[in-house]
């Protein structure tokens, strides 16, 4: 399923300029708007299901993390400075919870399984280096830094999802 996420996010990331541009410029899009919406919505509530059975931490970061993200969806990115620094301040605090049902995820294994949550650290550890990277030589948050910071975060969910539990 997150496979399917990936390909929504570089399908609608490539509607503008893939270097440039943002998942946001497509959202403004009259014919992406709303496309937009609901690949958010669904992007959520699919890790609002998957890890309502997980401690109570998760499940209020995945809560905050999806809140934030409707909030910022919903305001649009307009030359009016409030709901521009709205909008900026909702989906990057909903990129924090995420970055932060990671870490929490690795936390919890590291108290299983020592050596594969150190493992899962290294992979963490090169997303962020990756990312940073992509930031750095293209000196902006783009389609790019997006696309791939959402696809390690589905793969990683999708991956700590099928480790059996004890």
């Amino acid at each position: 399923m997150g496979i399917i996420f990936i390909i929504a996010a570089l399908f609608l990331s490539t509607r503008v300029d893939f270097i440039n541009g943002n998942m946001t410029h497509t959202a403004l899009l009259p014919e992406y708007h709303y496309l937009m919406i609901v690949f958010i919505v669904a992007l959520a509530f699919y890790y609002i299901y998957k890890l309502h059975n997980h401690d109570h931490i998760l499940q209020g970061l995945v809560y905050a993390c999806a809140l934030c993200l409707f909030v910022g969806i919903l305001i649009p990115y307009t030359d009016n400075l409030l709901y521009e620094h709205a909008h900026i301040f909702f989906t990057s605090l909903g990129s924090l919870f995420a970055i932060g049902i990671v870490i929490r995820m690795i936390d919890r294994q590291s108290m299983v399984n020592y050596h594969k949550a150190m493992i899962e650290r290294g992979y963490l550890m090169f997303v962020i280096a990756m990312l940073s990277a992509i930031f750095f030589f293209c000196g902006q948050f783009n389609g790019l830094f997006e696309v791939t910071g959402l696809s390690a975060f589905v793969l990683f969910v999708e991956y700590d999802m099928k480790k059996p539990r004890d």
